[in-house]
């Protein structure tokens, strides 16, 4: 039987390995994607609960996996329109090629946190019709 901890690290690995294969496939930065899960790893150390204890091992490491290949993903997927908008929006000019990394760890961090609130919320708009 696998603990908490054996769990968390099956999913990291095994997370790491799917984004860059997917990452590859879908032509993304490997920088940005690894930034990304890089955020998120950070995001689920100090992010507590995310996961209820009482599901089995298997379960924890599904969710595990899910939402750091997601966070990975969407962190390639979102970083270079991310980093253009961020470089609009500071008084100072600095290049776009400057916020890369910092936009893809910060989408990475976001994501585990934002997108279950935000499943939780169609859900509930989706019971209210």
């Amino acid at each position: 039987m696998t603990t908490g901890s054996t769990a968390t690290e099956a999913a990291t690995a095994s997370a790491g390995v799917a984004i860059t294969v997917a990452g590859s496939i879908l032509g993304m930065d490997y920088d940005a994607i690894l930034a990304g899960f890089v955020g998120a790893l950070v995001a689920q150390t100090l992010v507590r609960d995310q996961v209820p204890v009482e599901w089995s091992a298997w379960r924890r490491y599904v969710q595990g996996f899910v939402q750091l290949v997601a966070a990975g993903l969407l962190a390639g997927l979102l970083s270079p329109v991310a980093e253009s908008i961020l470089a609009g929006m500071l008084p100072s000019r600095v290049p776009v090629q400057a916020l890369h990394i910092a936009t893809a760890a910060i989408i990475g961090m976001i994501a585990p946190v934002v997108v279950p609130i935000l499943r939780g919320m169609v859900q509930k708009l989706a019971e209210r019709t």
